[in-house]
This record gives C-alpha cells, sequence and structure tokens, in this order.
C-alpha cells in the first residue's frame, strides 16, 4: 500500500480519488471507488437541491467509506441578487421542453437560490471532502472546516492555484484542458 498525506488525511487505502463528472460520477461509482479503498466523488452540481440528499444517502447507506461531493460555486451562482439572475431567468423561460431536456442536469446552475441550497445539502451531510470546481470562496471553504471537511479545488492555472492556497483549501488539484477543458487551457501533458 502507498501512504501519503491524502491517504492519511482521508482514511483511504489507496491515493486515488475518482471525479465528479457531471451525469457520470452518480452514487453507484461513489460507493465502487470508496469501497475499493479510494475516494469516490459525487456529481452535486446537477441536482436540484431537494434531489440531491437521495444520492447522498445512497452513498451512506453503500458504505462506511470516505466519500466527496463536487460543487461549482463561483459568485454569480450563489448571489441573490435579482438583477443578475434576471437574465438568465428570461433565457430559461424562452426556451421549449425540448431545448429544456438537451439542458437536464444543470438546472440547478440556472435557478437563482438553487446553488445555495445545495451548499446547505451538503453541509448538513458532512462528507469527508468537497471539490470545489471554478472557485474557491473562503464563506464556503470556513464552513467546511468548521465541519471537518477536507477541501479540494480544481485548478487549470497558477493563478487560480494561488487563489485556492489563500482560500484556504486542503488539496489543490492540477487539472488540464484535456480533462475537459473547463479549467482552462493549459495542459497537464505534452502530446
Amino acid at each position: 500500500m502507498i501512504q501519503t498525506v491524502l491517504t492519511e488525511t482521508l482514511g483511504i487505502a489507496h491515493p486515488i480519488c475518482s471525479a465528479g463528472m457531471a451525469r457520470v460520477a452518480q452514487a453507484q461509482l461513489v460507493v465502487a471507488v470508496s469501497n475499493a479503498g479510494g475516494m469516490g466523488c459525487l456529481e452535486g452540481a446537477g441536482f436540484m437541491p431537494d434531489t440531491l440528499r437521495d444520492p447522498i444517502e445512497t452513498i451512506k447507506k453503500g458504505t462506511d467509506k470516505p466519500y466527496a461531493v463536487n460543487l461549482l460555486l463561483p459568485d454569480a451562482l450563489t448571489t441573490e441578487d435579482q438583477q443578475q439572475w434576471a437574465p438568465v431567468r428570461e433565457l430559461w423561460d424562452s426556451l421549449d421542453d425540448q431545448e429544456r431536456t438537451k439542458l437536464s442536469g444543470i438546472e440547478a446552475l440556472l435557478t437563482p437560490g438553487a446553488v445555495a441550497d445545495q451548499v446547505q445539502v451538503v453541509l448538513d451531510a458532512a462528507p469527508a471532502a468537497v471539490v470545489l470546481t471554478f472557485a474557491t470562496p473562503d464563506w464556503f471553504i470556513r464552513e467546511c472546516k468548521e465541519r471537518g471537511i477536507q477541501v479540494f479545488a480544481l485548478v487549470g492555472s497558477v493563478g487560480k492555484a494561488r487563489e485556492a492556497s489563500a482560500a484556504g483549501v486542503d488539496f489543490i488539484v492540477a487539472q488540464g484542458t484535456e480533462a475537459g477543458g473547463h479549467t482552462g487551457y493549459a495542459s497537464t501533458s505534452s502530446m
């Protein structure tokens, strides 16, 4: 077995964590990875807050091992300023049913207050870790630390790594553009 700061901090057997991949990282995958000695990660951003509790309960029933939840917390999604949300809501309301179906799984990111409610669901569940993508708000990191939740930050640049470090995250995950392209344009492997 390989012992690292990661395995010792999280109490996992192997220094392997699954990613919070949209529409893929569901409860069954999280349970399988955690039960195999790694740390599974639930894709939390795609759930409306009231439905996020179900996969978390499934995970808790399927394993007593550490798991994580991935969230997206940029200021634009956690604001309660209705003026900032107005263009998003207008666009959503203009879509027909077929167009909305194509966007299935991102409703929470288009609904005022939903991401803030996701935060509360996750804090109440108190997983071993939370994985943040796009932003590392210090208010959320403080809440996690008060509950003993480790915080990971996915970053795609040195600048984002510095921001995450300054915000007080526990682990920084350097992610290249080849991992979906959503954290930046820098690659972590040469092609």
